[in-house]
């Protein structure tokens, strides 16, 4: 992970509102604010928007993939994408965030 400090933001967005944390959603806005996954986190962290279920790059372009624009973002290898937890896991969300926060962690030690 190139850009484990995104990671980190990401991390921060989900502790601070746990309610805005859900797997089962890239994102939504819903009554309670907006819900999105690890994937969607990392987006709004790096200061992506959401209109209504879609994310918007900073420069205004909608992202067609929110796994690979994570992917992405976050600087990750053909390696390390095999085991990140947005695609098509089966992971409980206690468990796809405590192996997000690992690889963070990991990669900021480095």
């Amino acid at each position: 992970m190139d850009n484990p400090e995104l990671g980190m933001l990401a991390l921060k967005r989900i502790e601070s509102d746990p309610e805005s944390f859900d797997m089962r959603w890239w994102a939504a806005v819903t009554d309670c604010g907006t819900v999105a996954c690890l994937a969607g986190h990392v987006m709004l962290a790096a200061g992506y928007t959401l209109r209504g279920q879609s994310f918007i790059r900073p420069d205004g372009s909608y992202v067609p993939s929110e796994g690979q624009e994570a992917t992405h973002l976050l600087g990750l290898s053909d390696e390390e994408q095999s085991h990140y937890p947005w695609s098509e896991d089966k992971r409980t969300q206690d468990e796809a965030l405590a192996l997000f926060r690992h690889f963070v962690e990991t990669s900021m030690a480095e």
